[in-house]
C-alpha cells in the first residue's frame, strides 16, 4: 500500500501467484484518512509522519482505491 512503485508490486504478485490462486489485499486506514482539506481525494499524495517512538519518518502514499484497481486490471488479474 505505502510502496513508492505500486505498479511494480502488484506485478510482482501477479507473477508468482499460481494459476487460481487468490491475492487478498487489506488496507490499514481508511482512504483519505490524512488528507489535508486542499488535497483531492483523487490525487496521490506521498506524505511522511512519525510513529510511536520511531526515530525515522515512515512514508506514506494516499491513493484512491480507484488507482489500486486500474493497476490490478493493467498487470492482469481481471483478465
Amino acid at each position: 500500500m505505502d510502496l513508492a512503485d505500486l505498479g511494480a508490486a502488484v506485478r510482482s504478485f501477479h507473477r508468482v501467484l499460481k494459476d487460481g490462486g487468490i491475492a487478498v489485499c487489506v488496507f490499514s486506514r481508511p482512504m483519505g484518512s490524512q488528507l489535508s482539506q486542499e488535497e483531492n481525494y483523487f490525487d496521490e499524495v506521498k506524505k511522511t509522519s512519525r510513529w510511536g517512538r520511531f526515530d525515522s519518518e515512515f512514508i506514506c502514499f494516499h491513493r484512491a482505491l480507484s488507482t489500486y484497481w486500474k493497476v490490478f486490471r493493467e498487470v492482469g488479474f481481471f483478465d
